[in-house]
């Protein structure tokens, strides 16, 4: 006999190389070795992982996902996320008001590897590389904010400074990358 589930909801399973493989409500489905991630839309996904010999029948009710579940829980992530971010940023400003620009950069390329998706750290980026005096990496930079975010009044007027006549102007036009 082998390590089961049933589930109460139609659901999809991944697991090693197989994703997404379709199970009907109280379907039995056979633990496998791998991890094996369940999911059904509308319901919190479960991650089942087998951590025992013994052979068992698992019946697993999968929660609705609701506006409250997920707004209680997200707002909570988010909170700690936006207070971590917000603290790193004042700490990178501080060192920018004390002239230590360096030091401001070295802080803020960490934070951009934990927040890759936060736009706004490249904008923050390029202001450090223009106070250090690097225009080049302050363009490049803003090009590529300006690509994700391409409605940024200070960042297009900080571009708009550095670009010499007759160089175009893809941003300021309205074109995007």
């Amino acid at each position: 006999m082998k390590n089961t589930l049933r589930v109460n909801r139609d659901v999809s399973v991944s697991y090693g190389s197989v994703k997404d493989k379709a199970y009907k409500a109280s379907q039995v489905i056979d633990i496998q070795s791998d991890p094996m991630l369940v999911e059904s839309p509308g319901n919190i996904s479960v991650l089942v992982v087998p951590i025992s010999s013994t052979t068992k029948a698992v019946e697993l009710n999968m929660k609705e996902l609701t506006k409250k579940t997920f707004s209680n829980k997200m707002k909570t992530i988010y909170d700690k996320d936006l207070t971590y971010v917000f603290s790193k940023v004042f700490s990178i400003q501080k060192d920018l008001q004390e002239n230590s620009a360096k030091d401001a950069l070295t802080k803020l390329q960490g934070l951009k590897k934990e927040f890759p998706e936060l736009t706004y750290l490249y904008f923050l980026e390029a202001s450090i590389h223009y106070i250090m005096g690097d225009t080049k990496k302050t363009k490049s930079l803003l090009e590529l904010a300006l690509s994700k975010y391409p409605d940024n009044e200070d960042a297009l007027s900080l571009y708009a400074s550095l670009l010499s006549k007759g160089e175009p102007n893809r941003f300021l036009a309205g074109e995007k990358k």
